[in-house]
């Protein structure tokens, strides 16, 4: 635990359990320390941060690495590189006054780079993509037309580029089918990340959203449908 002694403009004089004092600098994450009171889980890590109803921010040795856990879904491993976000995310929850919407954008956004082939070749068998996506080693092929790749690129089959294009492309051509913008999408499908398949609770990364937001687009607007 540390105390606040003293203060100006540019810093804290603090007074540490054991006596000793120090000057630190008012710094954004250390303002963020002070006045939440969060030395314990940012700083020392010997505390954990609780945001009722589900989630939980663990420190690791020193405050180097965290674990943020959101419900039952799989826990989020901040490595030492990425404190500076969880600083971020945690002085926007305050600004905003809902800490937990702020740590659990920050766990969308951050949780896995990668769609998780697995879970989405359960997905496909599923309305809207039944009937109209098939499960290939690149991705989803759709309406017999388009391959939309675990990295959330379109492409016709057999092209031998992936030169970024906004043009539609026919057999033989070399560029990139389609190149869509799908963040209004998104935002309006926020809700439907989380879901529950085979008895299992799952929530959907930002990456994953896309993912589906482009198949969808895809579905209703590549032709052969």
């Amino acid at each position: 635990m540390v105390d606040i002694v003293d203060e100006n403009d540019a810093n804290y004089l603090v007074k540490y359990d054991d006596g000793s004092v120090d000057m630190i600098s008012k710094s954004p994450m250390n303002r963020l320390i002070m006045e939440r009171n969060l030395w314990g889980v940012l700083r020392s890590g010997s505390e954990i941060y609780e945001v009722k109803p589900k989630v939980r921010l663990i420190p690791g040795e020193n405050a180097r690495t965290f674990t943020l856990e959101l419900g039952e879904f799989e826990p989020l491993h901040l490595e030492a590189h990425q404190k500076a976000e969880l600083v971020d995310a945690l002085m926007k929850g305050h600004e905003n006054d809902d800490i937990q919407q702020a740590l659990t954008e920050l766990y969308d956004r951050l949780r896995n780079s990668d769609v998780r082939e697995r879970l989405f070749s359960r997905l496909i068998e599923f309305p809207p993509f039944d009937g109209h996506a098939e499960r290939q080693d690149g991705g989803w092929f759709i309406n017999d037309h388009l391959l939309l790749t675990w990295d959330g690129e379109f492409y016709h089959p057999n092209t031998e580029s992936k030169t970024r294009s906004g043009n539609i492309i026919g057999d033989g051509q070399s560029v990139m089918a389609y190149h869509v913008n799908l963040s209004t999408w998104q935002s309006q499908q926020d809700a439907k990340r989380h879901f529950e398949l085979d008895g299992v609770e799952y929530r959907l990364s930002d990456t994953e959203m896309d993912f589906i937001a482009r198949a969808m687009w895809a579905i209703t607007a590549a032709p052969n449908q």
